[in-house]
């Protein structure tokens, strides 16, 4: 077969393929070398963490430590703030799993007595670290203990003992505000852990509620509840933890493209970086959902190279966004939101405590919210999602939250906060609501 060659054309064709390559290839590589250079060193001092001296005697972690190295063998899956099967048959002693039950409790008898003095302290206050190491089997090991111990309070519950379950309860709520507080080198961690653990606490306490069963003065609870709203410091220095833990991933990270490296501004980066911590660290004062600008960080470029594809490239905005989506970006939002709903969870089961008493002292529910203050609870509370205050319906006798969608739906939902408790569930429903009595 004859081929006909035309030099015209094949010279044609020869510069749009270079035209194309230096479009498409060097174009970009040539802006992002000689043109796009990078800033001066910023200064970042504002984000280090101010260390508080705190008294050794007053300072859970040391203690929180001592927890470590505990798995009870009939706890199966620690990051769940529910019961599983197994646990449930534990608490209804079934002879398989009671004896190992009785076991475990003698072996962890010295760790439920550290938690006992833990519940005690306010603070907890670990060493300050920028290394990327999770002590991951430590946290392990502490929501293993803490099921554990709620087990066994479901177990004395259920065998009369019903003040000292009660109490040993909200001991677990407790510990987990402290494990909130271990602002190291895993901040978040720390806090979702924390957060796990004071969620399994208070499904505990309105289990307990749900029986009928109220403490003899459930004001003191009231109160005692009111100090376990997650830190607005500890959430500061988690952000300023996070910061330098994704300094030091840009640091380590070693691309293969060549073109990523070119990408890669250390400054323009850790400038990026800063203002998007930065805009965490000023949220988490703010007191509501609504208050909130949820941080998305999405790997989505604009087609075709258009201009505001190189000015995320040379405001070291693009890169930032490869990493923060390639490790963990959209947590931080879960784990913010998750935040404002054990906040509301917590607020719930304090106008849970009110309203029994209210039924209790006066033969029946009060006919609106404002009826318990003060002599019931000092404050009605806002509602952390929409800033407003929770909502009350006596007959169907539910409390409630507008949730995710910042609407009042006049407590419409298909579970309410215990039935289906894992946040997942939770934020898809159209209002947050918790049952006053079965």
């Amino acid at each position: 077969m004859k081929i006909n060659y035309d030099p015209k054309k094949a010279k044609k064709v020869i510069l749009y393929y270079f035209i194309a390559f230096f479009i498409f290839i060097g174009g970009p590589v040539v802006y992002l070398k000689f043109i796009i250079s990078d800033i001066p060193t910023i200064d970042d001092s504002d984000m280090k963490i101010v260390e508080k001296n705190i008294p050794e005697n007053e300072n859970a972690y040391p203690r929180i430590i001592q927890l470590v190295g505990t798995t009870p063998n009939n706890i199966k899956d620690p990051f769940s703030a529910e019961l599983s099967e197994a646990e449930k048959n534990i608490v209804n002693g079934i002879p398989k799993n009671k004896k190992q039950f009785d076991k475990d409790i003698i072996k962890f008898k010295k760790q439920l007595e550290v938690i006992d003095l833990i519940s005690k302290m306010k603070y907890s206050k670990g060493p300050q670290k920028k290394e990327l190491a999770a002590p991951m089997p430590n946290y392990l090991d502490i929501l293993y203990l803490s099921k554990f111990g709620l087990a066994l309070a479901r177990r004395d519950f259920s065998t009369g003992s019903e003040d000292e379950a009660f109490a040993e309860s909200l001991n677990m709520a407790h510990l987990g505000l402290l494990v909130e507080q271990l602002d190291g080198g895993t901040s978040i961690m720390s806090l979702m852990v924390g957060n796990t653990i004071k969620q399994a606490g208070l499904l505990t306490t309105n289990e307990f509620l749900d029986t009928g069963y109220l403490p003899d003065n459930p004001q003191n609870i009231i109160f005692e509840l009111s100090g376990l709203y997650e830190s607005d410091d500890a959430w500061i220095a988690a952000w300023k933890s996070e910061y330098f833990i994704y300094l030091d991933l840009f640091a380590s990270y070693k691309p293969g493209s060549s073109l990523f490296k070119l990408m890669i501004k250390p400054e323009r980066i850790k400038r990026a970086l800063h203002d998007m911590f930065n805009g965490r660290i000023k949220d988490s004062s703010k007191k509501t959902v609504s208050e909130i600008k949820p941080f998305e960080a999405t790997f989505s470029p604009t087609k075709d190279f258009s201009p505001e594809y190189f000015r995320q490239l040379s405001q070291g905005e693009l890169a930032t966004n490869i990493l923060m989506t390639t490790f963990s970006g959209s947590n931080f939002t879960r784990a913010q939101e998750k935040k404002y709903y054990i906040d509301c969870f917590t607020d719930l089961t304090r106008l849970r405590l009110a309203i029994l008493q209210y039924q209790r002292d006066n033969g029946d529910l009060p006919e609106s919210l404002i009826e318990l203050t003060p002599k019931y609870i000092e404050v009605i509370p806002i509602d952390r999602f929409d800033g407003k205050s929770l909502r009350y319906d006596k007959e169907r006798k539910i409390i409630y939250s507008a949730g995710m969608n910042l609407k009042d739906d006049r407590g419409s939902f298909k579970n309410t906060i215990t039935e289906k408790p894992h946040w997942n569930e939770i934020r898809k429903e159209k209002d947050i609501a918790l049952r006053i009595a079965k």
